[in-house]
């Protein structure tokens, strides 16, 4: 349910003081500098033109990079037959949630994302931005795939080098740009609906207008997807407490940008949505619901010409998630309730600053500054005996984090650019706590309080770049950065089948070392051929650590069944990833298009003082190679797409006992333009019907994912 004006608390006194404070610095900025563009003459007046084109400005990143996975632009987004965001950027090898299961058929917890296979984890590797506003959930950091319309898609941009940013929010492992297409561009609207064997409806619908000859504009966009599912139990396993898992989500967004002056400048935007989902996770008890309201600022200094640029970007967020988890008996007959989440309410409120300055003829200094407050806890019931719920607890904090950004890039010719970096940040945790208590009595069982921590971290990266003729360009990168662990690492419990994972208040920050290096040769007009080598160091990575093993009653665990595993998060001593990726980029014809990439990594813990049983194996859920290839056709009125990825074997346990086997299927898709503005389109995702294994549980469950699936559909746009 919406409510406190889009999330935003104001009986909170803090947060109402802060966004009183920052809105009116804004305002303040916005008055002075409107003013002083009335007093300027001679500015030449825009003429009214409904297809006038900003100036493209990057603010949130660095100037585009080599070492970038991939770019979309609207066309490829359109040519997949994936329903979700993250469904069609597994087509880029080395980006992953931490399951093989896309966003439509995966527990919210397991929707964060990694790139170049740095390693997978719940809570997000990378840093999501749409529009330059961060989308990561503020408890646990993975991300709301299902916000994601394609209608409102203008491109997305991957990019998996960690140079230092944004800081609180990553990139950690790197970034995922999302543009819209509210901001730039020609005004529009676009409707899309489909529907398949799986789906049983999907629309969605978005707009942009302008008003007052361009001056200001209006956008939006709504949403629905109803996702029918499909059994994620292997036939010859399921039992009859198996059904299919489903998904519902809708959600909207309404927002509006401002030129504060004839010269267009400056302009401030302002946005606001909400969205809510619900699950089901494959029997009748298992499921989990969530709501979000975000809200958003921008002001945004764009000039047409001149030496300095900047974006101030003010963002609130609020989210609350439920969810059940259950224990299903050995003949798969019956299930029972172990731990219910019911409540996962969590806020975020920040401040980000960006600028670019012009430094003579060589240099473009970026200066940035970024302060986010976070907090979030989980209320639960848990310890069933068979008889219901006996115990309830409690358990959360609150996380701020800050830091000051500034990189330089200094062209001194054509051929070379430098760019040094460093950010300096600061992050506390804080109201650390546990209560535990009776749910018949009210006796308090727990009550603990974890004492304020505070970290310092530097983050450093430099890239070199060099053209030496102007088909080959190389391009070469050492960074170092951070990620601290989010709310719901430090606070919440888990279970996934037999397996109980247990939050730890102790986790220490992750730190990631690395370096880069890869060129693009563009050998012929249609032949472009490009490389990857990448090495990476991650210290106290977060993984979950497999403990004790059922049956028996251990502890904080409580009572395991026969082959049930009690794990914790833990702080591993360090992972080594060492790998390449290389690429082929060919247009055979005119409208027609082949490409291939193969990603290939290799992954080793070497140091795990928590469990040395576990140094020189494979961390869970990493497999070594993933090759994707893709055909794609294009004509007057029909457009065609094939893709196909083959994924080698991984583990889905940090022991390496339970070996996920590696698959190969193929996706398809055709579109036919009826009229200018509207096609229709059918799709076919994993044609041969290949089974995906998702998991594998230590009593030998087999868990799949992402079947053959059909659908059709159309879109409308004027």
């Amino acid at each position: 349910m919406i409510r406190d004006c889009l999330g935003i608390r104001f009986s909170k006194k803090r947060g109402c003081l802060l966004f009183s404070v920052l809105l009116g610095l804004i305002g303040l900025l916005v008055e002075a500098h409107a003013q002083a563009l009335e007093d300027l003459s001679g500015v030449d007046v825009i003429p009214d033109s409904r297809t006038q084109a900003l100036p493209e400005i990057t603010i949130t990143a660095e100037s585009p990079s080599l070492l970038r996975s991939g770019v979309f632009d609207r066309d490829r987004l359109l040519e997949s037959p994936a329903r979700s965001l993250d469904g069609i950027l597994r087509s880029i090898p080395g980006f992953t949630l931490y399951r093989r299961s896309d966003s439509l058929s995966a527990h919210p917890t397991a929707q964060g994302a990694s790139l170049g296979n740095t390693g997978p984890n719940g809570a997000s590797r990378v840093t999501v931005l749409r529009d330059g506003v961060p989308v990561n959930d503020p408890f646990g950091g993975w991300i709301p795939w299902s916000r994601f319309s394609s209608p409102a898609l203008a491109g997305v941009s991957l990019t998996p080098n960690a140079r230092p940013g944004i800081g609180a929010t990553g990139p950690f492992c790197g970034s995922i740009s999302v543009q819209t297409r509210f901001l730039d561009g020609t005004p529009f609207v676009s409707l899309e609906s489909a529907a398949g064997d799986r789906l049983r409806l999907q629309f969605s619908g978005a707009f942009a207008e302008d008003l007052d000859r361009g001056k200001t504009r209006l956008f939006g966009e709504v949403s629905h997807t109803d996702f029918s599912g499909y059994p994620v139990i292997r036939s010859d396993q399921r039992g009859a407490v198996d059904e299919k898992v489903w998904m519902r989500a809708s959600g909207f967004e309404f927002g509006a940008r401002e030129f504060l002056a004839e010269s267009r400048d400056w302009s401030l935007t302002l946005r606001g949505g909400a969205w809510r989902e619900e699950r089901g996770n494959g029997t009748p008890l298992a499921n989990n619901q969530a709501e979000a309201e975000d809200f958003s600022v921008q002001l945004e200094h764009r000039p047409l010409g001149g030496d300095w640029s900047g974006q101030w970007t003010v963002f609130h967020q609020r989210r609350d998630f439920g969810s059940t988890f259950t224990a299903v008996a050995a003949n798969r007959s019956s299930e029972s309730l172990s731990l219910d989440q019911y409540s996962v309410p969590a806020t975020a409120s920040g401040l980000f600053q960006r600028f670019r300055f012009s430094l003579g003829e060589f240099n473009v200094l970026s200066l940035g500054s970024d302060v986010r407050w976070t907090d979030g806890v989980t209320q639960e019931h848990y310890r069933n005996l068979g008889a219901g719920f006996t115990r309830g607890r409690e358990a959360g904090g609150s996380q701020w984090d800050g830091g000051i950004s500034l990189s330089d890039t200094w062209t001194p010719n054509a051929e070379w650019s430098f760019t040094p970096g460093f950010r300096v940040g600061a992050h506390q945790d804080a109201d650390g706590h546990l209560r535990e208590w009776d749910l018949a009595t009210g006796g308090v069982v727990t009550n603990r309080r974890d004492p304020t921590r505070w970290s310092l971290p530097v983050d450093l990266g430099v890239s070199v770049r060099w053209t030496p003729i102007k088909s080959l360009d190389w391009e070469g990168a050492i960074y170092s950065n951070h990620r601290e662990p989010t709310l719901n690492e430090l606070y919440r419990p888990f279970r996934v089948g037999s397996t109980l994972t247990l939050a730890n208040s102790s986790l220490r920050s992750e730190e990631l070392r690395g370096l880069e290096t890869g060129l693009v040769w563009r050998a012929l007009d249609t032949l472009k051929l490009r490389g990857r080598f990448f090495w990476n160091e991650l210290r106290h990575a977060v993984a979950n650590v497999s403990e004790v093993a059922g049956p028996g009653v251990f502890g904080e665990w409580g009572s395991l069944p026969a082959g049930g595993i009690g794990a914790r998060r833990e702080n591993l001593g360090r992972i080594e990833i060492l790998g390449g990726e290389v690429g082929v980029e060919w247009k055979i014809l005119d409208g027609l298009k082949a490409d291939l990439r193969w990603l290939h990594s290799d992954a080793v813990v070497k140091r795990a003082r928590i469990q040395r049983s576990l140094e020189g194996r494979v961390p869970a859920q990493m497999p070594t190679d993933t090759l994707v290839v893709g055909l794609r056709g294009t004509s007057t009125d029909w457009r065609w797409s094939f893709g196909g990825r083959w994924v080698s074997a991984q583990f889905d346990d940090d022991q390496n006992t339970r070996r996920l086997s590696q698959y190969v299927c193929f996706d398809i898709m055709l579109a036919r333009k009826l009229w200018k503005g509207c096609e229709v389109y059918v799709g076919v995702e994993n044609l041969a019907n290949t089974e995906i294994q998702s998991r594998r549980d230590p009593d030998g469950t087999i868990g799949v994912t992402s079947p053959r699936s059909c659908l059709g559909g159309v879109r409308v746009e004027f």
